[in-house]
């Protein structure tokens, strides 16, 4: 930024003569003082009205096409962004841009960054695109470029892409930067799979702490627990809140977070029993670090969800080494996966290397499902069921199946407590929508079953 943003005030004097050049530096220094604001406040990225505009910013409305060469094709529909400089980036219809691009142009990771931004071919580029049908009068799009570069920071962040056999193929689960949480569908997913852990991190504690008797000797536990409810229902507002600005939804979390590592630092030096101090350490070693940095430019957010839910993970899990710790999380060991292709679905039969025991509609079930399709599945409906059990039997568990931002066709299964008909058991049947679990390559090596009590 420090190289484009030159803070050069226009001078106005009596007796000049004013010319176009002087209001469009005018509008220049105006757009810095916006553009040093934006970048503070993190006002830029992806930005759309989520209750009107509920198809805008969805990966689905990108797409590529190569022409020839290193030339290729973007078709971009209902795409709303801000730049740092304040400029709205709207497509309402379809448009489609051409640019060049080589695969010699190497990313460390393999994946690039298409950025689309106001045209560079004039300051007022415009292009007519239609007449209004009823008046006649020109209507009139903006001109943009799209372009693997941010020149200038013009840009907003359109999409990742990766090159498979010279085509370019958009990441679907890629989160560009966005002024709310709510600006794009992919974002609203990973914020209530954030909320989701949250609430299972608080329910465990609200749970354990009506189990807990202050005795003298479990008192620095009692504090820690109590203390950890009081930021819970601090910061709960917020991680509820699509609509947070992403900044201070993350500056938040971090906020938990901080305090969450404060109160273990205590509980360790005062606590005796080695395990649970050596466990505390670990995790206090994690929460140190920082889930965003505000002070740079934001492009993606998946790094910062993914690992948002991670330290959720590691403090919900640091529960059931206190004393009578309020889950017992373990998990199931597989022996083998059957797949067959049914009209309501692949069924997947899971036999388990040794039966298991359920406490019946409390058992939380979880499956991970790790590069478990080459595609996104035709739906989002799912049944699980205990043993050998059909289709009709089962319940429908509608938009239980979670896409785990910035994996590769990766999914999470959380079960409600209604699945668990029987104290015990050594087969699930999962019946998932298609091309799930089609083609790869032992199933067993891709799927993880964890319980909790």
């Amino acid at each position: 930024m420090a190289d484009t943003q030159k803070f050069k005030k226009v001078l106005w004097r009596n007796g000049d003569v004013v010319s176009e050049e002087h209001f469009y530096a005018l509008e220049e220094w105006i757009e810095q003082l916006v553009s040093m604001g934006n970048s503070q406040a993190g006002c830029y990225g992806l930005f759309r009205n989520s209750y009107l505009q509920t198809d805008y910013n969805n990966p689905d409305n990108i797409n590529f096409k190569r022409l020839d060469g290193a030339n290729y094709q973007v078709e971009i529909s209902q795409f709303q962004g801000l730049n740092l400089y304040g400029r709205l980036i709207k497509i309402d219809g379809s448009r489609s841009f051409n640019f060049q691009f080589r695969p010699s142009q190497k990313s460390p990771d393999g994946k690039y960054l298409l950025y689309i931004m106001p045209s560079s071919s004039g300051r007022d580029g415009i292009i007519e695109s239609d007449a209004e049908p009823t008046t006649g009068v020109s209507v009139y799009d903006a001109l943009y470029d799209v372009s693997i570069t941010n020149n200038q920071n013009m840009g907003v962040v359109l999409c990742r892409f990766k090159v498979e056999d010279n085509e370019l193929l958009a990441d679907k689960s890629f989160i560009p930067f966005g002024v709310f949480i709510d600006s794009s569908p992919n974002c609203v997913d990973a914020s209530n799979g954030i909320l989701t852990k949250f609430g299972l991190w608080s329910s465990l504690l609200d749970n354990y702490l009506k189990s807990l008797k202050p005795t003298p000797e479990l008192a620095l536990i009692w504090n820690a627990t109590g203390q950890f409810i009081r930021a819970n229902g601090f910061f709960k507002p917020l991680i509820e809140n699509a609509h947070s600005p992403t900044l201070n939804y993350f500056n938040g979390l971090q906020q938990f977070f901080n305090q969450v590592k404060s109160e273990l630092q205590i509980l360790a030096v005062g606590w005796e029993q080695a395990t649970l101090k050596q466990r505390i350490n670990e995790v206090v070693e994690k929460l140190n670090e920082s889930i965003i940095s505000p002070n740079e430019p934001q492009v993606e957010l998946n790094t910062a969800f993914s690992y948002a839910g991670k330290l959720f993970d590691d403090i919900t899990k640091l529960l059931s080494y206190f004393p009578a710790g309020p889950i017992a999380e373990k998990t199931l060991p597989i022996s083998k996966v059957e797949l067959m292709k049914e009209a309501a679905g692949n069924r997947l039969n899971i036999y388990l290397e040794t039966e298991a025991q359920f406490v019946k509609g409390k058992t939380q079930i979880t499956f991970q499902l790790r590069e478990f399709s080459k595609s996104d599945p035709v739906g989002k409906n799912i049944r699980v069921g205990m043993g050998s059990a059909i289709f009709a039997q089962l319940l429908d568990l509608k938009n239980l199946l979670k896409r785990v931002p910035g994996e590769s066709f990766t999914y999470t299964i959380e079960c409600p407590p209604e699945v668990v008909t029987k104290d015990k058991t050594s087969q699930l049947t999962l019946f998932l929508p298609q091309p799930l679990g089609e083609g790869v390559i032992d199933l067993k090596s891709h799927i993880t079953i964890i319980i909790r009590d």
